[in-house]
């Protein structure tokens, strides 16, 4: 057993010489593969499932940003599941909209990560509100739960198949699933799968949104620190500042043209130099007040 599972290793990496010494020095590693495939078989497909899922995943914790994202997550679903349109849902205050959505155009398929409301009659609201309730897979057609195989219906009708996509019991969004392809259903293994993917979805799609949002707080914080330089730039007096412990010193522009130094120069307590030398030991004093005893002073 451990010898196949080895061979099987070195296969999928390509050693073939690895496996021809193995094949060569243990000839009844080649029956007992053959017959732990056939095992494998009739369990439908677990570990083809299991390394599924490892691909996707890794694969989503590889793009970063959330429209790319979401199209590797909404692209894994159509294929999977058949379905003509994927759809990633958030809910807010009991507002439902559309993130990123994903349709199939021919033989294409269009993705947007327009963001909009959820139309009345796009999709099953009663239905996106159970989800968020219950935390659990439904379609809405066949009034069903996902898991539960022996009710009828085809889950991809009208109304539409919905996965919650949780972390931490937190609802992150619920991929919508409509329009089945050709009328067909999923594969045997395209549903299962799918919700073996959704917490990890909904762990990537998380970190995305906090990545976006932390690239928006970096922009405006940016936008407002060239602001504030603007601002003192054009003022016709010196201005400066540094923080509680007296680094991280800023000057304005009339300051560097009066005094003559540059910013590496006037950085780390270099501005002192601008004092005359009689007068610079006791600069330093009142500075080093300042700074430790927080007192209000000039210099």
């Amino acid at each position: 057993s451990h010898l196949s599972r080895a061979r099987d290793c070195y296969r999928r990496w390509g050693a073939a010489g690895k496996v021809a010494q193995l094949e060569s020095a243990f000839p009844g590693i080649l029956t007992e593969g053959v017959e732990q495939q056939s095992r494998r078989s009739h369990t439908v497909g677990e570990s083809g499932m299991l390394e599924t899922v490892l691909d996707v995943s890794q694969t989503m914790s590889s793009v970063i940003g959330y429209g790319p994202l979401a199209e590797t997550i909404l692209k894994t679903a159509l294929d999977m599941s058949g379905a003509d349109r994927a759809m990633l849902v958030e809910l807010e205050n009991s507002q439902a909209w559309i993130t990123a959505s994903g349709i199939r155009v021919g033989g294409e398929t269009v993705y947007s990560t327009e963001r909009k409301a959820v139309g009345e009659s796009e999709l099953s609201r009663v239905a996106l509100l159970r989800v968020a309730r219950t935390l659990e897979p439904f379609s809405a057609e066949a009034g069903a739960k996902a898991g539960n195989t022996g009710e009828g219906g085809e889950p991809f009708g009208e109304e539409g198949y919905f996965i919650p996509l949780v972390k931490k019991s937190r609802l992150i969004a619920v991929l919508c699933l409509t329009g089945s392809r050709e009328h067909k259903k999923p594969g045997p293994d395209g549903l299962p799968t799918l919700l073996a993917i959704a917490p990890h979805a909904a762990i990537a799609l998380d970190n995305a949104k906090l990545f976006s949002e932390l690239e928006i707080e970096k922009a405006e914080l940016a936008e407002r620190e060239h602001e504030f330089r603007m601002a003192n730039d054009t003022m016709p007096s010196m201005t400066w500042s540094a923080d509680a412990n007296g680094a991280n010193e800023w000057f304005n522009k009339e300051w560097y043209e009066y005094t003559g130094l540059t910013p590496e120069q006037a950085c780390n307590g270099g501005w002192k130099y601008v004092f005359h030398p009689d007068d610079r030991a006791e600069s330093a004093a009142t500075w080093h007040r300042i700074v430790t005893k927080r007192e209000m002073s000039g210099l």
